[in-house]
């Protein structure tokens, strides 16, 4: 079990029809991120790039949460078929 020493970070992004970067100034040092889709029925998709769409990303199903052990050099970009899509997030490091 990891020890987070760090305060966490958290907040709120809206993804679209084009790729987003869901965390504009990740915590430092950060080794695990949580994104949650706040929708009720839209999918949105995860991506490390803008390149990320519909068709490669990783699928979020409406309502479901994803964890991820990633620094916080590397970017979180989302996407949906659907214009104003909320997830929340969580940091810890």
């Amino acid at each position: 079990m990891s020890v987070f020493t760090k305060t966490p970070s958290y907040g709120q992004a809206t993804v679209g029809l084009t790729a987003r970067k869901i965390i504009s100034s990740p915590l430092s040092t950060r080794g695990k991120l949580y994104i949650k889709n706040m929708d009720s029925a839209s999918r949105i998709f995860l991506g490390f790039d803008s390149n990320v769409t519909t068709s490669n990303g990783y699928l979020v199903k409406a309502g479901d949460e994803e964890i991820f052990d990633i620094s916080d050099s590397i970017d979180v970009y989302g996407v949906s078929a659907t214009a104003n899509i909320s997830v929340c997030y969580i940091e810890l490091a």
